[in-house]
């Protein structure tokens, strides 16, 4: 067990920096109402907590520990586990699960679905859920059973990175705003997002993302034809990760986007995205103010961008540090031409590892000699 905070208990600190923090009080019974202070104001802030699950089979240490905890755990993150393995575990939900709002499982691995749903009853509270690389090995879809899921009406989030689409069943009857799915590079059936998104009404957030160039979530996610009018919900952000070597269904994308062209405000796509959905972005989203290219390599294709509308929603543009690797100079300034209201441009990936001595970030002309002005930003 480790707590995330850097800071511990008060008997952590040192004996004489404790000793000049009672001594600074006038008598004794002063110094224990102030450790009593102490101990109210720790229960009352906001814990985060990881749990680390050995391999062996034995109980872990630390249970008795957190189950006499009286601090408020407003997130976990579970580090391998394994629900057979830790049967104590429950206790540790069934107490501090309650003011629970944020769960992590990493590496976990699930055999019975009941096991993980008595469990999430413990969390009522939840908002945001994200299993990352975490397998399901039992039997769902024969011993599934709609009674023993959880309701959990304050969830919002839930994300899957790397993870088995079996897993989205244990919230069949929950009605998220946002929902995530990254892929590593296992391919899937999608007929279980599919299935799992036309029951969800209240979803504003999609996210179809990669880590890799396998690019086959997108492709597959599109091959299916759905009808439009079974779509319940209406998009205000949408990524699409676009890849490369992705075979794509145009009819099915035009469609889909041309559903939610009315209310996305927020979109991520991959550079690599077809001319005809670069087309579609610019001349039928009236009511995008972000737009964010993932991945590298824009398209150095400036009868493209000579072709695309103009834009003047859009306020903000977010690109990778490699996005512009393939671009020209003169293909860029034409695609800006199309985005004249942009307030604000955003480079992501973490740039701060080689630009940790930038004092001034400013922008000039390609023809820049050491007499020309420079504008600061």
């Amino acid at each position: 067990m480790e707590t995330i905070n850097e800071k511990k208990t008060i008997q952590d600190l040192p004996e004489e920096i404790i000793e000049k923090i009672l001594k600074s009080v006038e008598s004794l019974k002063a110094a224990a109402l102030t450790c009593k202070r102490w101990n109210e104001i720790s229960s009352k802030m906001c814990w985060k907590l990881k749990l680390k699950f050995e391999n062996k089979m034995k109980e872990e240490p630390w249970v008795d520990v957190l189950l006499k905890s009286n601090r408020n755990f407003m997130s976990i993150w579970c580090d391998g586990y394994i629900e057979t393995k830790n049967i104590r575990l429950m206790k540790i939900f069934e107490k501090h699960g309650g003011k629970l709002q944020k769960l992590v499982m990493y590496c976990g691995k699930f055999h019975d679905f009941k096991i993980f749903c008595d469990a999430l009853s413990f969390m009522p509270n939840l908002k945001e859920v994200t299993f990352m690389f975490s397998k399901f090995e039992g039997r769902f879809a024969n011993n599934f059973s709609e009674d023993y899921l959880p309701h959990l009406q304050k969830l919002e989030t839930l994300n899957l990175a790397g993870s088995d689409f079996e897993l989205m069943k244990y919230f069949n009857k929950t009605q998220i705003n946002s929902f995530e799915i990254v892929e590593y590079g296992k391919e899937q059936s999608m007929e279980l997002p599919l299935e799992f998104l036309t029951n969800r009404n209240n979803l504003k957030s999609l996210k179809l993302k990669s880590f890799n160039n396998s690019g086959w979530l997108i492709s597959k996610f599109f091959k299916i034809s759905f009808a439009i009018e079974n779509i319940p919900f209406k998009l205000k952000e949408l990524s699409l990760d676009f890849k490369e070597k992705e075979t794509l269904n145009d009819s099915n994308i035009l469609k889909f986007l041309e559903f939610h062209s009315d209310t996305v405000e927020k979109l991520g796509v991959g550079c690599k995205l077809p001319d005809f959905v670069f087309e579609f972005i610019f001349a039928k989203f009236k009511r995008l103010t972000s737009l964010t290219f993932f991945g590298e390599g824009l398209p150095n294709d400036l009868p493209l961008y000579e072709r695309l509308y103009i834009n003047t929603s859009i306020k903000i543009i977010s690109f990778s540090v490699y996005a512009m690797s393939e671009i020209s100079i003169n293909a860029l300034k034409e695609f800006f031409k199309h985005v004249p209201n942009v307030e604000k441009l955003r480079i992501l990936e973490n740039c701060q590892e080689n630009l940790s001595n930038v004092k001034c970030l400013r922008l000039y002309d390609e023809n820049f000699d050491d007499d020309e002005i420079w504008y600061d930003i």
